[in-house]
């Protein structure tokens, strides 16, 4: 897998959030000035950012699960657990959005990820990459949301 990762490391859809958005590579550590900048008066747009981060996610994988079911391929549970999974914390960060009092941003549909990048017809090779860089992301914005929230605990009184 480190490979893979390797060989499509600097690869991105930009509908997906991007090296500005989330400024790490799956596996690395935020860097110290971006974590330094961040402080937990700014956690309302920070939940709202990295809600908005996770319903893109979620476009990305219903999108793999629907193909895993639809060309009978064999990682289908695996996806679908990790959409499951994914579900929790969007909840997660809705509950904590609601108890701030924080109105969402405009929900993101399925129209995020165009026909492009869902119509691949029978092309396994261009579908194994798009499931690649899609769950590549959606990890990558776990650690980011993971590293965030570890760094803003830290710092409140």
């Amino acid at each position: 897998m480190k490979e893979v990762h390797t060989m499509w490391k600097n690869s991105h859809y930009d509908w997906l959030p991007n090296q500005k958005a989330i400024p790490k590579q799956l596996g690395e550590h935020l860097p110290k000035e971006y974590l330094d900048k961040l402080n937990p008066e700014e956690l309302d747009r920070i939940l709202l950012d990295i809600y908005q981060y996770l319903q893109l996610y979620a476009v990305g994988l219903e999108q793999i699960v629907w193909d895993q079911d639809d060309y009978r391929l064999g990682a289908g549970k695996n996806f679908s657990d990790a959409e499951f999974k994914l579900r929790t914390v969007l909840c997660e960060v809705q509950v904590a959005l609601e108890e701030r009092g924080v109105q969402p941003r405009v929900e993101v549909t399925r129209a995020a990820m165009s026909n492009e990048y869902r119509l691949l017809g029978r092309s396994t090779t261009y579908r194994n990459v798009r499931d690649w860089l899609i769950f590549r992301d959606y990890m990558n914005g776990l650690e980011f949301l993971i590293e965030v929230f570890d760094h803003l605990r830290q710092k409140l009184p």
